[in-house]
């Protein structure tokens, strides 16, 4: 009888952990955020960074406040150091970075709380290399 007893409360309990698991996995689908550069293009001086978002919503009027937990802003990092943001709620969101002197630059876009910290986990882009060339003199 305890036999018996022992491997239905493993059962019971398999089924839980089972359940647990399934309902996890679909939440964390329903939520799965990403960032995506889609182009940088340099021009006098500054890169322009278009990307795509997915999972994450743009709150524009909420940069400053408290965070949410399923959007804020996104983040432009040259080199590993923080750089501009933008609260662009459009398809195929673009912003520039802040003036930049000639050389090769390494850009990455980053998901943000709106106080400005990385949600958990962080969710960033995979880094493009960008070379910003010396403003043509004119004459």
């Amino acid at each position: 009888m305890i036999p018996r007893r022992i491997a239905v409360l493993a059962l019971a309990g398999a089924v839980l952990v089972f359940g647990a698991a399934v309902t996890h996995a679909s939440q964390v689908s329903q939520t799965a955020r990403s960032i995506k550069i889609l182009s940088a293009k340099a021009e006098k001086g500054v890169v322009t960074v278009r990307v795509s978002i997915a999972g994450w919503k743009m709150y524009p009027t909420l940069v400053g406040k408290a965070p949410k937990l399923d959007g804020g802003h996104w983040h432009i990092y040259v080199n590993g150091r923080y750089n501009n943001f933008s609260t662009s709620a459009t398809r195929g969101q673009t912003k520039p970075t802040k003036k930049l002197g000639p050389g090769e630059y390494r850009i990455t876009a980053v998901l943000a709380n709106n106080n400005h910290t990385q949600p958990k986990p962080k969710v960033r882009s995979a880094p493009v290399i960008v070379t910003v060339e010396s403003a043509a003199q004119t004459t």
